[in-house]
């Protein structure tokens, strides 16, 4: 028998301070936060892909065009913010 425990591994994971830890880097969160942004915004498009596949072929019977290139986290994060640096002009201001 094993031994009973008040939380699980799963729930364990989040409550870690890895700031403490003796090989902390900062580099290393940086690429981990990026590589689940990456990881979640994939998921997410897989699953609208499927949704939409489904519905399509419930509706029609016939087969979805689906881009073949989506954009990633990291492309929408380089055009929002070259848009996002400049001012609005006057006449938007309606």
């Amino acid at each position: 028998m094993t031994q009973l425990s008040f939380f699980s591994p799963a729930e364990l994971a989040p409550m870690r301070d890895r700031t403490k830890a003796r090989n902390h880097s900062p580099e290393r969160d940086a690429a981990r936060r990026a590589q689940q942004r990456r990881r979640d915004h994939g998921k997410a498009q897989r699953h609208a892909a499927r949704i939409y596949r489904d519905f399509q072929q419930s509706c029609d019977g016939k087969a979805p065009q689906i881009p073949d290139r989506i954009q990633k986290p990291d492309d929408l994060l380089v055009n929002n913010s070259s848009e996002s640096g400049s001012s609005p002009s006057g006449s938007n201001l309606r």
